[in-house]
């Protein structure tokens, strides 16, 4: 897993950090039901599956970013972007 909160941080050229969830999440993948949201007493988060991505978000603005690799088998990575 790789977890971050710095600004610079981007994606496929997206910037991530300290941006609107909802205009991320449309970038990166603009199917709504895509997106699994969470909701905990100070944040919410919001997990992509297909690409093992969770955006963590408060006042409707991306704080930080986990991402994670799935495995395609026991001995082999998928990643996904």
């Amino acid at each position: 897993y790789i977890r971050s909160s710095n600004s610079n941080l981007m994606l496929n050229n997206i910037r991530i950090i300290d941006q609107s969830v909802s205009d991320v999440m449309r970038q990166i993948d603009s199917k709504s039901e895509s997106w699994k949201k969470e909701d905990y007493f100070s944040f919410y988060t919001y997990f992509l599956e297909c690409n093992w991505l969770t955006l963590y978000a408060e006042f409707e603005r991306v704080t930080n970013i986990e991402l994670g690799v799935p495995f395609k088998n026991e001995n082999e990575y998928d990643w996904p972007i």
